[in-house]
């Protein structure tokens, strides 16, 4: 493109200062036969182009945003019990690693919360295993029970035996089977009871595992008094001091995570039809002006702002070393996804009938005919316009001439005019 704009520069210069043909080039629209300039009229001879070959190029640049380095994610330390605070063992700007301990709350209460719970496991466990040997007690009796109830049983029978021989009285074998209708209700009696201590012994187990529980969340919430790193970063805030009483939920320090770097962009609503996820973005920073970074486009926010009509969207780019830092002046510029296409000059650009048209000539002869050439055009910007129907690259076109064009005309083309393609 470059080289076709400096033949046309210098075409344009040579043409206006008549060393062609002693004619002047003019504007498209213009027409020597209705100017009074007491010149000698050239109109019989044939107007002189200026030929060029049609090339492809990208219209319109990716304009440039602005935005501001912020880590990739940020997360609040904050305490989950009540306590004042021990130790800190961290300042902003620190480095720290996932896991590690920064902090400590005073955990006295919780301390005697815990022995508390203990003591109470032990006494419940303790009742368990009295219900346990009362349950064994009562299964002894129910098998005494049982053995007595056999042996009534036998008597019952052998004296209802000898009552009927006449061997002892009606009244003294009444006697022993009365004794085995009571040993019958023993059974069942401390079957009974065996049932009820089952009962009392899942109870006591019951209070046991209870108490278990209650020990266990205050054991957990023992070891909430250490302030714990969830991430690998750099402290970006810090909020309190050692000796200061902390309550739960208060957030202690903030940790960013500079591993990579995202910067937050809002873009007109206009501009969202030019980008896309996963983007390649690039950034320059003034922080490190000598110097350009690779980006992504991991996020578009799902809703603009009612105020402002502009959509946040998240670029993200690697920051090894931890170069750079958070809050820092950051210039976007999206890869264009616009396809190259056949661009030229609005000047060569007519309306005839209605029509947008350029004229493109039919050989490379010395005198050779022209003829309008139909086009589409997508796009207009400073001075130029791309051309997506009609006209392809590498074919021939009339950037300009001194004289109004027709269909079917004769033509001169300039010295300077392109018939290379």
């Amino acid at each position: 493109m470059a080289k076709s704009s400096s033949r046309n520069f210098i075409a344009f210069a040579l043409l206006n200062g008549a060393l062609l043909t002693g004619c002047t080039l003019l504007p498209w629209g213009s027409d020597p036969e209705t100017q009074e300039t007491g010149a000698v009229q050239v109109a019989q001879d044939p107007p002189v182009v200026d030929v060029v070959i049609a090339e492809m190029s990208i219209l319109r640049e990716s304009p440039s945003y602005i935005g501001t380095t912020q880590p990739f994610q940020t997360v609040a330390v904050s305490a989950r019990e009540e306590g004042r605070l021990l130790s800190l063992t961290v300042d902003i700007g620190d480095s720290v690693l996932a896991g590690q301990k920064i902090g400590e709350l005073d955990d006295t209460l919780l301390t005697a919360s815990v022995n508390e719970a203990q003591a109470q496991v032990a006494s419940l466990k303790a009742e368990v295993a009295q219900a346990r040997a009362q349950l064994n007690q009562v299964k002894i009796q129910a098998e005494q029970a049982k053995i007595e109830l056999e042996q009534a049983r036998n008597d019952a029978s052998r004296y209802a035996d000898l009552a009927e021989v006449g061997g002892v009285s009606q009244q003294q074998a009444d006697s022993f089977a009365t004794a085995a209708a009571v040993a019958e209700k023993n059974v069942l009696a401390t079957t009974e009871q065996i049932s009820i201590q089952e009962q009392a012994v899942a109870a006591a187990r019951a209070r046991v595992g209870v108490q278990q529980a209650i020990l266990a969340q205050t054991l957990e919430r023992q070891g909430f008094t250490d302030l714990i790193a969830p991430v690998t970063g750099i402290v970006t805030e810090k909020n309190f001091a050692p000796g200061d009483l902390i309550t739960p939920g208060t957030e202690v320090v903030r940790i960013g995570d500079f591993s990579q770097i995202k910067v937050v962009v809002p873009l007109s609503e206009l501009d969202l039809s030019a980008i896309a996820l996963n983007q390649a973005v690039t950034v320059r920073l003034d922080a490190f002006p000598d110097e350009q970074f690779s980006g992504q486009l991991q996020r578009i926010a799902p809703q603009a702002n009612p105020e402002t009509r502009q959509v946040p969207v998240e670029v993200v780019l690697p920051n090894p070393g931890v170069l750079i830092g958070g809050g820092l002046l950051a210039r976007i510029q999206f890869a264009n996804t616009r396809l190259p296409q056949v661009t030229i000059p609005e000047s060569a650009i007519q309306s005839v009938e209605g029509q947008t048209v350029v004229f493109v000539p039919t050989d490379n002869s010395n005198s050779p005919t022209i003829r309008k050439q139909l086009v589409q055009v997508s796009d207009r910007f400073n001075g130029q316009a791309q051309i997506t129907r009609g006209l392809q690259a590498g074919e021939q076109y009339i950037i300009r001439t001194n004289r109004r064009l027709k269909d079917g005309q004769a033509v001169r083309l300039s010295i300077l005019s392109d018939t290379d393609g």
